[in-house]
């Protein structure tokens, strides 16, 4: 072989030189680190799989709300019948006679007290007797046709009464009776126990 000269090899490497800092061609990249061992680490694969996106959840549409059947209106209420007025109370009651009485307890010897007063009646209607007192004394009313006293009450020379009550503690009545004018007399039983007080008497005509 043949040898070169100095010239020649300077030549030579400077030729070698310049095709080493030749570019790259397009396309070329520098190769990858190497690892540890020396052996080129690949490069990760980016996953193409993409995350989808998630779908919309679609509600369901609200089912409508069936109309309220309409409450039916209420039969109307009957008007009552109106409740016919009471027939007017007669109001042609006259006092014929009143006054105070006064009558002690009964005693041993007689079974009662009594108060007698003779009255007129002008005409013809109902009679009827009332009285009132404040002790508990029972009174008992009796009507007579004509004047009597109290003597002959006692001995039953007064004849039969037209009307008479029952024994009762205040007040006492008699039932009306109808009579014709005329004279009566109204008699004031008292029976006991204990004294009548201060009582108020009346005979009433209903006419």
């Amino acid at each position: 072989m043949k040898l070169r000269t100095f010239d020649e090899r300077v030549v030579l490497a400077l030729a070698l030189l310049s095709t080493l800092s030749l570019p790259m061609l397009p396309g070329c990249s520098d190769p990858p680190p190497a690892g540890p061992s020396g052996v080129t680490s690949p490069t990760p694969t980016a996953s193409a799989s993409a995350t989808p996106a998630a779908s919309p959840a679609a509600s369901p549409a609200a089912s409508p709300t069936p109309a309220s059947s309409p409450t039916p209106a209420a039969s109307p209420t009957p008007a009552a019948s109106p409740t016919p007025a009471a027939s007017p109370t007669p109001s042609n009651r006259t006092i014929v006679s009143s006054g105070p009485f006064s009558e002690a307890a009964p005693g041993a010897s007689f079974a009662a007290t009594n108060s007698l007063f003779t009255f007129q009646v002008t005409e013809a209607g109902r009679l009827d007797a009332r009285a009132t007192w404040p002790t508990a004394a029972l009174v008992r009313l009796h009507i007579y046709s004509g004047s009597c006293s109290a003597a002959q009450a006692e001995t039953g020379q007064c004849g039969t009464p037209v009307a008479s009550g029952i024994a009762s503690a205040s007040p006492a009545t008699v039932p009306s009776v109808g009579v014709s004018a005329g004279f009566f007399t109204i008699r004031l039983e008292n029976t006991g126990p204990g004294d009548t007080g201060n009582g108020q008497w009346e005979v009433g005509l209903t006419r």
